[in-house]
């Protein structure tokens, strides 16, 4: 073990594969930890949102409507939410920086220019919304810090439209959940907490604004992030237990994140999910 720590360490300036904005190295991820799973009466194993859409039909059936607020839509998992939603059927209106950056031609969405940081740009987002999707995040090279501050402009928002249900994706390595990830993952998740400790804190005060808020919230915690296509199943729940070599297609993310802000079955709740 100090081996592999001490290899750790020197190869922290490795490529970097991304988990939501976290990052493992790539030849860490090549070389060590296995998969891990935990017994937990939270847990469960999803099927292709045809399933889903046999069960919700149209009206009142969706749960918490058909029209979505999402914020990021423009991001890799947020284009794919859009669109996702779309050929469901939900209307969708979208806060972006630049509307050029979400240009997808269809009549079922709306595309807000604006700040999710300015409150009066949300509230315009949020009208006329039954649901909100959160997937926004910090890119390369990681020091534009906002989200928390941009989650509690949001629910300052929702609260004060009076919508309920909050759907918000941070990340797998987010947050003090130990026993969600193996030893290989915890000692990733410390170092990428002393190498970009403002970004850390500011996703774990993100999560932290969001169990306070008093909403219909639900947080979503995925492994790596990859490209590869929909498997059309996943696993999720408050007990699932992430190692180095735990991942989820966007794809089926997004499928995910979709069906829980329409759908609820993690309310109030922290959900770990990968493929």
């Amino acid at each position: 073990m100090n081996k592999r720590l001490h290899w750790l360490h020197t190869s922290i300036n490795a490529n970097y594969y991304q988990y939501g904005f976290e990052f493992i190295p790539k030849i860490l991820f090549n070389t060590l930890g296995r998969n891990y799973y935990a017994d937990d009466n939270q847990m469960a194993d999803f099927g292709p949102m045809s399933k889903l859409r046999d069960k919700m039909a149209t009206g009142t059936d969706r749960g918490y409507g058909a029209t979505l607020a999402i914020f990021g839509g423009s991001g890799a998992t947020g284009r794919l939410l859009v669109q996702t939603s779309l050929a469901q059927g939900y209307k969708v209106r979208a806060l972006v920086r630049n509307a050029a950056s979400l240009n997808l031609g269809s009549d079922g969405l709306t595309v807000i220019t604006g700040s999710v940081l300015k409150g009066d740009d949300v509230a315009n987002c949020l009208n006329g919304c039954d649901a909100v999707i959160c997937v926004l995040g910090p890119r390369p090279p990681y020091t534009d810090i906002f989200c928390q501050a941009a989650t509690a402009t949001i629910v300052e928002s929702m609260q004060a439209c009076g919508i309920k249900r909050l759907v918000v994706q941070t990340g797998g390595m987010i947050g003090d959940y130990p026993a969600n990830r193996s030893l290989p993952f915890r000692l990733m998740t410390a170092l990428f907490n002393n190498r970009l400790p403002a970004a850390a804190a500011d996703r774990k005060g993100q999560e932290e604004s969001i169990k306070n808020s008093r909403l219909d919230w639900t947080i979503v915690k995925p492994s790596r992030l990859t490209l590869s296509p929909a498997k059309n199943h996943w696993s999720a729940g408050s007990g699932l237990k992430l190692g180095m070599l735990s991942s989820i297609s966007r794809t089926d993310l997004a499928n995910f994140l979709l069906s829980e802000a329409v759908a609820p079955k993690f309310t109030g709740m922290a959900v770990f999910i990968k493929n």
